[in-house]
């Protein structure tokens, strides 16, 4: 068994950090993998494991992993919001969970607020404060486009509705999304709606590919089932029943 809970941030920080979380196997010798799929998010990881503590970054995410079970306190990011706190091109990091320390010259201060603090509530209000005092220029550097897009996205519109309202090239805007989001802009709307399908079957007492694929904007059952194995690695059945 396996210990997860998330803690929403101050209400002035809801644009840029999804939740604050924590993760405990049950049992500390644990050391079973879990899945992990794409969700449109990066992570800052708080990661204690054989009395060594690490602080790394989980950058964007295309495609599965297989993450091993260790304590860990997140902090879960809206990608386009990083670049002004990391100013670093997200695409650096696709796929990869690398140290901190290597690129991001806060790291220090991260870990002094996480040591030094011995409740999740106290973690929490120093790094919302923390949080607060960098979102000036996190904003400043943040590209409007790039926020209406990917709200575009969640939301459930398409990469092609957001282009005819936009005067933005298809060039353009996958440049932006490599360095803001660090993934294609295909590829985000296709972990939005496949994030939204997983919304969609949790409300639901029966499972039907069918209609989460029409509910979902599908073109059918098929184009779902493709969409799950590629960002999961498991058909439907095998990985929500």
């Amino acid at each position: 068994m396996k210990t997860y809970f998330e803690y929403k941030p101050t209400v002035e920080l809801r644009s840029l950090i999804d939740c604050y979380w924590y993760f405990c196997p049950t049992c500390e010798v644990a050391s079973n993998p879990h899945k992990v799929i794409p969700d449109n998010r990066v992570d800052i990881l708080f990661v204690e494991n054989d009395h060594k503590k690490e602080v790394l970054f989980s950058g964007p995410m295309s495609k599965p992993l297989m993450a091993t079970d260790r304590k860990i306190f997140g902090i879960r990011l809206k990608p386009e919001f990083t670049f002004g706190l990391f100013e670093t091109p997200l695409s650096d990091f696709k796929d990869t969970c690398t140290n901190l320390e290597l690129f991001f010259h806060d790291e220090e201060i991260l870990s002094q607020i996480y040591q030094e603090n011995d409740s999740l509530k106290f973690k929490i209000k120093a790094l919302d404060q923390y949080f607060l005092n960098r979102l000036p220029k996190i904003k400043k550097d943040s590209d409007a486009r790039i926020i209406k897009a990917t709200s575009m996205l969640e939301l459930g519109y398409s990469l092609n509705q957001f282009k005819e309202l936009t005067s933005i090239s298809e060039q353009h805007i996958r440049r932006l999304f490599k360095k803001h989001v660090g993934i294609s802009p295909k590829k985000y709307e296709k972990i939005s709606r496949f994030q939204r399908a997983k919304k969609y079957l949790k409300s639901k007492m029966e499972t039907n590919w069918a209609d989460i694929a029409v509910h979902n904007n599908y073109y059918d059952q098929s184009h779902f089932i493709a969409d799950c194995k590629e960002l999961t690695n498991s058909t439907p059945v095998e990985y929500f029943i």
